[in-house]
């Protein structure tokens, strides 16, 4: 008997015809499970990941995310490859960029997988070197232009100038002397004479704009990160540059075209003066400052003088 159970149900028939409705994965034959995913490309990014930096190079303690280049996977390794730049670097800064597409000589990435540089070590590190067939690879990917996995090529953008260094010299009847120099290390002031007129060269480079068309001028003050109150003087351009020595790099030659020449009279003694550049290159609203306020330390005593 169905009475009394009234919960809304037409039939108490337990022997119902309607049949289930269609299960979809019972169409699926698991017997074959191929992958017809075709292999990637060696002389691809996904390739080169997957055939030579996750096996060798995305281990443990390496390239696994603890610091870059990261390698877990393609994205990560396109990101810390192409156009990301150098950290650890040769001893004269010959590097720019990981990976420049087209340019495998320029490439730190490519460098890293054949130097002989006891010291900077071959990649990978605790591996056997690569073979030719995996170097062949990464020439082919990088001279292609260093595609992403989607056929796209990076391009540099357009970057604020970089400043490369400077150097001081005083007129002694004719001879010219280096002063920049003069000093304890590259991270305190150089030292100069009292009442004397310097001439300091700025070495300078863009990538976009010609090095005579930068607007390039000069603040001076002796508050280490206050220039606010400070008149900027124009730096005046050379064709003709002053080739400088290298301060970090000696034997290692660079070409300087802007300079300034100021009196050390003007400024107090015994206490360190501060340099600021303040570049515009025509491309960027803003107008590049070195050293900013947020610089490191030693680099605004770098460009520092103190008068003895």
């Amino acid at each position: 008997m169905c009475a009394g159970i009234s919960f809304g149900l037409s039939s108490c028939d337990n022997n119902s015809t309607t049949p289930p409705p269609p299960n979809p994965y019972d169409l699926i034959d698991y017997s074959q499970n191929e992958d017809n995913t075709p292999a990637p490309d060696s002389n691809s990014i996904v390739g080169i990941h997957t055939y030579i930096l996750a096996q060798s190079c995305a281990v443990p303690s390496c390239h696994d995310g603890s610091f870059e280049p990261d390698f877990r996977t393609v994205q990560s390794t396109y990101s810390t490859l192409v156009l990301h730049p150098v950290v650890k670097n040769t001893p004269t800064f010959d590097f720019d960029y990981r990976v420049i597409p087209y340019d495998v000589e320029n490439s730190w990435f490519y460098e890293r997988t054949v130097t002989d540089d006891s010291i900077l070590g071959r990649m990978p590190l605790y591996s056997p070197p690569l073979a030719e067939g995996a170097l062949a690879n990464i020439r082919n990917w990088i001279n292609a232009g260093a595609p992403d996995m989607f056929g796209n090529i990076g391009f540099l953008p357009n970057t604020h100038p970089k400043f490369q260094g400077l150097a001081a010299f005083l007129d002694y009847g004719g001879f010219w002397i280096r002063v920049d120099t003069f000093r304890n290390s590259e991270v305190t002031p150089f030292g100069v004479q009292p009442n004397r007129d310097v001439e300091i060269w700025f070495g300078l480079e863009d990538d976009s704009t010609a090095i005579g068309d930068l607007d390039v001028q000069v603040k001076i003050s002796p508050d280490i990160d206050d220039f606010s109150g400070v008149t900027a003087e124009p730096a005046s351009f050379s064709a003709v540059p002053r080739i400088v020595e290298d301060y970090d790099a000696p034997g290692v030659s660079r070409e300087f075209h802007w300079r300034i020449v100021i009196n050390t009279g003007n400024y107090p003694t015994n206490v360190p003066v501060f340099m600021r550049l303040y570049i515009q290159d025509g491309s960027h609203l803003d107008t590049y400052e070195y050293p900013a306020n947020q610089n490191p330390l030693e680099q605004k005593a770098y460009m520092a003088f103190f008068i003895i």
